[in-house]
């Protein structure tokens, strides 16, 4: 499998670069082609491989527009060019309808491409949204769970998938999805992530209030919104609408903090461990000096003029004991 995605990858970029020949491609295929066979790929799956192939080949000028806008194109150049090719779809969507132009021109130059095959699911119900869609060609539709049945078909131009990245507190799904999409055949969208989004919008509060309203407007007229929200739990709403880059601040900000305290105890560990040091270096000085004495007194010879030397020496000692107690007991028998 791992061998299988590095040659399907590698297809890929030689398909994305407008320099391959087709002769190259077709023989990145065959390489596919027999690798499918040695794996006794069914006959059903290697097609669609194939064709889902074939139709990034044919479709390379799309797959080249992230190419073409990172290119060496100056900034305003690259923001012209994705306003001509995205604003339009853009604007349609409900939620940013009276926003700063501003704001719907950072947004486009943030919108990425990606693709899908037929049958392939672009979402389903209960998944987190992480971003919101646009459909620049091809068609989605808007299937049971059980992926038969068709309610809604959404054609080019379609947005969708925006509510469930805005966090609107109250919403009664969260940020999950509501419904489950597929591709009803080979579909080119763009996406829009939900940290571009904050990002952008951390930039443009007053547009950022009128979404949000706008936003439980719509979740409201379909019953998904829960009104007993209170002004006593607005800092949840304030949590939820908090931007990445406030996070991102946030975090270095404890990060900051964790550093100082690490330094501080960095600082008294070092000093511990030079107070510890000096008291044995204390210790040992001290204990090497009785040492030393000891080992002197345990080392002297006890030869022979030594021995007599102790004796002789008690033996005076004595005799002088005696004399004392002699004289002391002649005194006690004057008296």
């Amino acid at each position: 499998i791992l061998i299988f995605a590095t040659i399907i990858g590698s297809l890929g970029t030689m398909i994305s670069s407008q320099s391959q020949s087709r002769q190259q491609v077709r023989e990145k295929m065959d390489e596919i082609k027999r690798y499918m066979k040695f794996r006794s790929v069914n006959r059903k799956l290697e097609q669609k491989v194939i064709k889902w192939l074939d139709y990034l080949y044919t479709n390379r000028q799309v797959l080249n527009e992230e190419m073409v806008l990172n290119s060496d194109l100056s900034v305003e150049l690259c923001k012209d060019l994705a306003v001509k090719v995205h604003l339009e779809s853009l604007q349609r969507v409900t939620l940013f309808h009276d926003c700063e132009p501003n704001l719907l021109i950072e947004l486009v130059t943030k919108l990425k491409p990606t693709f899908f095959g037929p049958g392939d699911y672009v979402c389903r119900k209960g998944d987190i949204g992480k971003e919101m869609y646009i459909i620049k060609r091809g068609q989605l539709g808007v299937v049971s769970d059980d992926g038969k049945t068709t309610f809604v078909v959404l054609k080019e131009g379609s947005v969708f998938g925006e509510i469930s990245i805005l966090n609107i507190p109250g919403s009664k799904n969260g940020n999950r999805r509501t419904a489950n999409v597929k591709s009803l055949g080979y579909s080119d969208l763009y996406t829009l992530t939900k940290e571009d989004l904050w990002l952008v919008l951390d930039n443009y509060p007053e547009s950022l209030s009128k979404i949000i309203e706008k936003g439980k407007s719509i979740l409201r007229k379909d019953n998904l919104l829960d009104d007993t929200l209170t002004d006593t739990k607005r800092y949840v709403e304030q949590e939820q609408l908090l931007s990445m880059q406030n996070r991102m601040k946030k975090l270095f900000e404890i990060e900051k903090s964790l550093n100082n305290r690490l330094t501080t105890f960095f600082d008294t560990y070092v000093e511990s461990v030079r107070q510890v040091k000096q008291q044995l270096s204390k210790l040992e000085h001290q204990f090497g000096a009785r040492k030393q004495s000891i080992t002197v007194s345990m080392n002297v010879p006890m030869s022979a003029p030594v021995v007599p030397f102790f004796l002789n020496q008690w033996k005076s000692n004595t005799a002088a004991n005696l004399l004392k107690f002699k004289s002391v007991q002649s005194m006690e028998l004057d008296d």
